[in-house]
């Protein structure tokens, strides 16, 4: 009965780990149409600040889409403890508490990890032009979104392995408020491109 279960719960994983993938390559794409360089060249600094809302929409919906794959994660946790009642996760008889931590604190450091990497990224130099800066915001905007997926996923991690619920929903909100600190925002864009005007 347990392997019927777990063969099923696998099965069902890995329809949605394709549809992930599916989308993952659409992401990539978009990623890639938004990180090429322009082919036309822009003189100096000046440019029109409508210039920046075809690339923040583009990150934004890139962003948006990450921020969506929580509620992948809610879903497949959902969809298993309403199909297999008795779900205690697929490694319950082993002692996961070291493991536990270890994830959470990771979760909880995730915030000086984003902050030190956008502090790298962000980084100005002297012969930035406003090009520049738009494919730096897009980047650094697109890696913030997906390291503030990784406690979600952590947290999908301990529900699959033991079956805690609860320890997925605590990581899932606090994806949630990364995602709510660091959501890009138009405002934000402005001002980095006014400051090389």
């Amino acid at each position: 009965m347990i392997i019927d279960e777990g063969i099923g719960i696998l099965c069902f994983l890995h329809s949605l780990g394709l549809a992930k993938a599916f989308f993952d390559r659409k992401f990539l794409f978009c990623y890639k149409l938004l990180t090429e360089r322009p082919k036309h060249q822009i003189a100096g600094t000046e440019i029109n600040l409508e210039d920046l809302k075809k690339p923040y929409r583009t990150t934004a919906l890139i962003s948006s889409a990450i921020i969506a794959s929580l509620f992948i994660y809610i879903v497949v946790t959902v969809i298993i403890k309403a199909q297999y009642v008795s779900f205690e996760g697929f490694a319950s008889s082993f002692n996961l508490t070291p493991l536990r931590y270890g994830l959470y604190v990771l979760a909880l450091i995730q915030l000086m990890i984003i902050i030190k990497i956008r502090g790298i990224l962000f980084k100005k130099t002297s012969f930035e032009n406003i090009e520049e800066v738009i494919i730096k915001l897009s980047r650094t905007s697109i890696i913030t979104s997906a390291l503030c997926e990784v406690p979600a996923l952590f947290g999908l991690i301990l529900f699959l392995l033991g079956g805690s619920s609860r320890d997925f929903y605590i990581l899932v909100i606090w994806s949630g408020f990364l995602f709510l600190l660091y959501f890009p925002r138009y405002s934000n864009w402005e001002k980095w491109a006014k400051s090389v005007r």
